[in-house]
């Protein structure tokens, strides 16, 4: 019976030594938690990447596609012999406006990418485009020769 006795002794001590050891792991584990999320939390969240478009340059590029595709819609598509091929059409007008902005249909990509990804600054991007819209119909509204 005594050995019974020391092995359930010893037992129960090497149980509660490994709990405190899994206390302290728990502790460490958390505490690096801990740590990362502070270091997320403190980064620059508008921080747009160096290889990315800058919002003010990703909004005038959108607002020329959305013209050019504006044009399409309104010209190309009654336009018989063009209807045909409107969606090349399409994009020989997306090409002419990387051009004019001096990108590439790839850098466009990526920043258009990279603006879906984040929401908060998609929202402010179109949010503006949104405003430029409407300022843009109030003066055809009030002054159609800017129409024209």
């Amino acid at each position: 019976m005594g050995m019974g006795r020391q092995n359930i002794e010893y037992r129960i001590q090497h149980t509660e030594a490994l709990a405190g050891k899994g206390k302290a792991r728990r502790k460490y584990v958390l505490l690096g938690c801990l740590l990362i999320s502070l270091a997320i939390a403190c980064t620059n969240k508008d921080k747009i990447p160096s290889d990315v478009l800058p919002r003010e340059e990703m909004e005038k590029v959108m607002w020329d596609m959305i013209q050019a595709d504006r044009f399409s819609s309104q010209f190309l598509e009654r336009d018989s012999i063009a209807r045909k091929n409107i969606k090349t059409e399409n994009l020989i007008l997306y090409e002419k406006v990387f051009q004019v902005h001096k990108i590439t249909r790839e850098e466009f990509i990526h920043s258009f990418k990279f603006y879906l990804s984040r929401p908060d600054i998609n929202k402010v991007l179109f949010d503006t485009m949104a405003a430029r819209a409407n300022r843009r119909r109030a003066d055809v509204y009030t002054n159609p020769d800017v129409a024209k």
